[in-house]
């Protein structure tokens, strides 16, 4: 899986992630190469607004095909369905940030890290 992320500038954020996996026999199927490519754009309308729209599988990559090698049998299975998705997310944060941030506690191995130091 490779991800990565572009600042665009004024808020803006672009998202592209892929995945791939190679041919590989398991028991007597064998699967071909598989992968998925994802893409996203968000743009954060202020400190606490976010905004953003994200497809995966854009590219219609990602499908099931498989072949069934036994000795009085051969099959061809291949399974289509629409794994490309549109996502429209939305995130508001609310409260007073500083405040969460006064009530974090310290752990007991960073207690412990104080002291040896």
């Amino acid at each position: 899986m490779q991800s990565n992320h572009f600042q665009l500038g004024k808020g803006w954020t672009a998202e592209f992630s892929a995945r791939v996996s190679a041919q590989s026999v398991v028991a007597i199927y064998t699967v071909p190469w598989l992968g998925s490519m994802n893409t996203g754009l968000q743009k954060a309308v202020s400190t606490k607004l976010k905004v953003k729209l994200s497809i995966q599988d854009s590219i219609h990559t990602n499908r099931t095909i498989a072949t069934l090698s036994a000795p009085a049998n051969i099959q061809h299975v291949r399974i289509s369905y629409d794994t490309r998705v549109a996502l429209l997310n939305v995130s508001y944060t609310f409260g007073n940030q500083k405040v969460k941030a006064a009530r974090q506690r310290r752990t007991a191995a960073e207690g412990e890290r104080q002291r040896a130091n």
